[in-house]
């Protein structure tokens, strides 16, 4: 399967970034439910379109590995504490990339999202072209 475009990629790495800032910090009266694990799961989309940009050429199931594990990994950070690490944490950056507090059911929404993105992820890769470029009488 070949890379997205570039742009695109841009695209659907904003536009996801924009909801999952949307659904957290924005009063929409969402159930409780939705603003938790609908914030974890743009999260998780957004590390997966990260990741499956930068190794565009590698398989949809590498990139949807290795987002997951990037985003596994970063929710067991939460339990390493340091006072640097604790004052990073409280800015508005350091919630938004690596949150505050763990959760297993964080984990599970992760990889949702992320096999979500990866069947998604199908939709936007051009098909290889079924003729190759061959020399006439070849």
């Amino acid at each position: 399967m070949r890379p997205r475009r570039f742009m695109l990629s841009l695209v659907l790495l904003f536009v996801t970034i924009v909801a999952g800032m949307i659904v957290r910090m924005l009063e929409l009266d969402l159930p409780p439910l939705v603003v938790k694990y609908g914030g974890s799961m743009l999260w998780a989309l957004a590390i997966y379109w990260f990741v499956s940009t930068f190794i565009s050429r590698e398989s949809l199931v590498a990139s949807a590995m290795i987002a997951g594990l990037v985003a596994t990994a970063i929710e067991f950070l939460k339990l390493y504490h340091t006072p640097d690490l604790e004052a990073f944490r409280y800015t508005l950056p350091g919630t938004l990339i690596l949150g505050r507090l763990f959760s297993f059911t964080d984990i599970a929404a992760y990889w949702f999202a992320v096999v979500f993105g990866a069947l998604l992820d199908t939709q936007f890769r051009p098909a290889k072209s079924m003729y190759r470029n061959h020399a006439p009488g070849s």
